[in-house]
């Protein structure tokens, strides 16, 4: 497969993770702790655990795009990106309250700024969302920072999920 199909392979992956997710948050009605504590509705719970498996996939499909770059870091990028899906379906299927996705938030926080790292790095990726990647990645590892201000918390997470829209836009375009 060649960078560009796989490109855009990612970045209709990216599409379906933020379809499930968004469905799966909106039959929660926007409250991830019911999800996790097993109280949301079926269809609800079953979304995000698919959106969950869908981003492990992703995850995986990332690496491609930076493994030339640095196969160690490419490595420990995609164990702490899994590891985070891992504990976040964990925590859905375990009802671990608010605790389990919010532990997720600090892998997948350190997925993106080590991923972030390697894409400015790479020659394909413009550097600017690598950039992106790395301040996102270290406001969704402040998620278990306690006393942290709400506006803050949503704030970072916001940009988060900018960045990650950016990308799957880039990803779309030029796959």
């Amino acid at each position: 497969m060649s960078f560009l199909s796989a490109a855009r392979v990612a970045g209709i992956v990216y599409v379906v993770y933020f379809m499930l997710g968004l469905g799966g948050a909106a039959l929660a009605r926007g409250d991830i702790a019911t999800l996790a504590r097993g109280q949301a509705s079926a269809p609800a719970v079953a979304a995000w655990l698919a959106s969950t498996v869908v981003y492990a996939v992703l995850v995986i499909l990332l690496a491609r795009f930076v493994w030339t770059v640095d196969t160690r870091t490419t490595v420990a990028a995609t164990a702490f990106g899994l590891l985070g899906c891992v504990i976040q379906f964990g925590a859905a299927l375990l009802q671990t309250g608010r605790e389990g996705p919010v532990a997720a938030l600090f892998f997948f926080g350190v997925f993106m700024v080590l991923y972030g790292w390697l894409l400015t790095r790479s020659p394909v990726v413009p550097s600017l969302i690598g950039v992106m990647f790395v301040i996102a990645g270290f406001g969704w590892c402040s998620g278990p920072i306690p006393g942290l201000p709400s506006q803050l918390r949503v704030g970072a997470q916001g940009f988060g999920a900018i960045t990650e829209v950016v990308f799957a836009v880039w990803l779309l375009i030029h796959g």
